[in-house]
């Protein structure tokens, strides 16, 4: 299907720049870098079709800022450079 088309070259994008972003870093984990990169792309694409699909009230920019902050603090953890996550103050990231 067109949907399953999109969603597949939306997800191979996330993991290639994510690829390219932190693939130079050192890991404190045992992790490979690729399943650290699908597991962001993972969770974005999971809640944007979340989003869509079960009529949520929240606007775009809310489950953008939402969807980053969650699936980037775990990778950044993952890779050794949570000390460089600055995430929103409380209420920062409440929608609009």
């Amino acid at each position: 299907s067109v949907g399953a088309l999109v969603q597949q070259r939306v997800r191979a994008y996330i993991v290639d720049e994510n690829l390219r972003i932190f693939g130079q870093s050192p890991r404190f984990a045992d992790a490979p870098i690729g399943l650290i990169a699908n597991h962001i792309a993972s969770c974005e694409i999971g809640n944007l079709v979340w989003w869509l699909t079960d009529d949520n009230p929240y606007p775009a920019e809310y489950i953008a800022r939402m969807s980053h902050a969650m699936s980037v603090t775990g990778a950044m953890l993952m890779i050794g450079r949570l000390d460089e996550v600055i995430l929103p103050a409380a209420g920062a990231l409440a929608p609009a």
